[in-house]
């Protein structure tokens, strides 16, 4: 199982408190962040480096995806959205990662097997092109 280091960007300090306190019970990822604006996600994904990030996005907030161009290193981003006010339909159908608000521990396990499991298959690619790889001297 991968080992995730990740930041949390949630307007709400109740919900980030929550959801710090979820994602502590599954063990294999440190929240090493966390901060209620995007300003702030910035410096902290900037220095942080983490390789997980959970974005709130209340609304249609796409000026949020506009600042966080802004970042050195991508992490993978897992988007949380509020049910009612999201579209979930279209980020199935484009793959994106995302949690309908309220998170539960099992919506938190399916998402840590989904991306281990994405993990894994990349890395037996990577293996694979690898060991076809002739090294001359």
């Amino acid at each position: 199982m991968r080992y995730f280091t990740c930041i949390i960007i949630e307007e709400d300090a109740t919900e980030s408190a929550r959801l710090k306190d979820l994602i502590t019970q599954i063990g294999n990822t440190e929240v090493i962040g966390t901060t209620t604006t995007i300003k702030h996600a910035i410096n902290l994904l900037n220095d942080l480096e983490p390789n997980l990030m959970f974005l709130s996005l209340n609304g249609d907030d796409l000026s949020a995806f506009k600042t966080l161009e802004k970042i050195k290193k991508q992490p993978t981003i897992v988007l949380i959205v509020n049910k009612t006010s999201a579209n979930v339909s279209t980020f199935e159908a484009n793959g994106l990662n995302y949690l309908t608000k309220p998170i539960t521990e099992k919506d938190l396990q399916s998402l840590f097997a989904k991306l281990n499991q994405t993990h894994n298959q990349l890395a037996q690619k990577m293996q694979g092109l690898l060991g076809k790889l002739k090294f001359e001297d």
